[in-house]
């Protein structure tokens, strides 16, 4: 398109050079098209501030307004195309005249110049919208399905060129499941609809895991959904030959910035991939892992049993030990919460699981660790709130009847007299003077690793 464009321009420049007979105006209707061919680049970062503030996030129109004083240079340059422009115009229009006699020859001349400019500026607008239009439309046409079937599953797959316009996303009975950069694996639980996602982008392990995880449901001839978010395929090359084998083809050639979707139903395998973003619908219902009703019913009444590791899963997000999935964890009936602890540069205690993960879910771009003032600035995937010591043991204060299970930390001594209620503490233990001395302080708190018997 932009080719086609582009030779366009170039033959009604000739015809122009061709009309005219003084070099100097040539020279400015070039400028005037440069100007204009400008709004090329300029109308995208106008679409995307209207598509993302005022469309995808439901916003009203001062939200839009917000979402275009990020665009504020773009805008600027903008106002100035538009400016000069309208000054040149005229200004040709003026000058012009006594060189172009013929009325003819100049409402000719001018004609090509109008539809120059449109053609560069309605390609560029239309060319950007298009793609965003079409999964507005397909998933206003699903919204509709949605409506009248509550089983009706949404999904859409976005890559790396639209993710922030037009983010992945799963959708069931009106919950909203984020996803993460890679392949995301839908599929039936023990408790109901779950996701589980493989970084097969910048992960060769996650890759190899994501294999074994599809094999394994593949060979149990489950139903399950395979699809892409961000950019997937780097690392694919290392499972591509077991992927082709399997009979997922169009995975197996995955290429750089392109959506994915495969349904997969007792190993009958449907997918599609585009360099568009992808919007699919299926109707689904839930099937339980051999479990009545009832027993499941009555094994979910023993709290004990059931652990929020690292706080629990929040919006299909794990490991983010962050408030908001503590209370969600506790809405749910959780009783016992691991949270994984770490020290910042400055000696304080935090919920983390690993600094690598933090940074990369946080974008921070400092050394690591951090200071706790640092920490505290940052939220884990834009949302989700990191919590210090202080933090959790105001949350626990709260919430008299939750039990905490600690991770990655091996003093107890320390964190005994750290946390709120000692009472309402278990400590994984990874050595055994550290289990020996948790013992004087109180044999209940301990828990035992089994690196501790190696």
């Amino acid at each position: 398109m932009l080719f086609l464009q582009l030779t366009c321009l170039f033959i009604l420049l000739l015809l122009l050079f061709s009309l005219m007979r003084n070099k100097l105006i040539s020279i400015l209707f070039l400028i005037v098209f440069s100007l204009f061919f400008s709004l090329e680049f300029i109308s995208l970062y106008i679409t995307n501030a209207f598509i993302d503030y005022k469309f995808l996030k439901n916003s009203n129109w001062s939200d839009f307004l917000i979402g275009m004083k990020q665009y504020k240079i773009q805008m600027v340059f903008f106002i100035l195309v538009f400016l000069t422009t309208i000054v040149s115009f005229y200004f040709i229009k003026r000058k012009i005249k006594p060189f172009i006699r013929n009325k003819k020859r100049y409402t000719v001349t001018f004609s090509l110049l109008l539809i120059a400019v449109l053609s560069v500026f309605s390609n560029s607008v239309f060319g950007n919208l298009y793609p965003i239009y079409k999964v507005f439309l397909e998933e206003g046409n699903t919204r509709q399905e949605i409506n009248s079937n509550k089983n009706t599953l949404l999904i859409t797959s976005s890559n790396w060129d639209y993710h922030k316009e037009i983010p992945s996303k799963v959708e069931y009975y009106n919950e909203n499941y984020k996803c993460q950069r890679g392949l995301n694996v839908v599929y039936n639980g023990l408790y109901g609809l779950d996701i589980i996602s493989f970084d097969t982008f910048d992960s060769k392990e996650e890759t190899l895991e994501f294999l074994t995880f599809v094999k394994e449901l593949f060979n149990k001839e489950e139903r399950f959904i395979i699809f892409s978010h961000d950019s997937a395929e780097k690392k694919l090359e290392v499972i591509d030959e077991e992927l082709t084998k399997m009979g997922f083809s169009v995975l197996s050639n995955l290429d750089r910035r392109e959506s994915y979707i495969a349904h997969v139903n007792k190993r009958k395998i449907e997918e599609e991939k585009s360099k568009n973003p992808i919007t699919k619908f299926y109707t689904w219902e839930y099937q339980n892992k051999g479990l009545s009703k009832t027993e499941i019913d009555e094994f979910s009444k023993e709290e004990e049993r059931f652990i929020a590791h690292a706080g629990g899963i929040i919006k299909g997000y794990t490991y983010t030990n962050s408030l908001e999935a503590l209370d969600l964890s506790y809405s749910k009936g959780f009783k016992l919460f691991e949270i994984d602890f770490l020290k910042t540069s400055d000696g304080h205690l935090i919920a983390i699981h690993d600094w690598e993960h933090w940074k990369k879910d946080t974008d921070y771009k400092g050394e690591l660790p951090p200071t706790l003032k640092e920490f505290k600035k940052y939220k884990i995937k834009d949302k989700f709130t990191s919590m210090s010591l202080k933090d959790i043991n105001k949350w626990f204060e709260e919430h008299t009847d939750a039990i905490l299970i600690t991770d990655k930390i091996n003093d107890p001594k320390e964190f005994v007299s750290k946390f709120v209620d000692s009472s309402r503490l278990k400590m994984e233990l990874f050595s055994l003077k550290a289990v020996e001395e948790a013992i004087k302080i109180n044999p209940n708190i301990v828990i035992v690793s089994e690196i501790v018997f190696k």
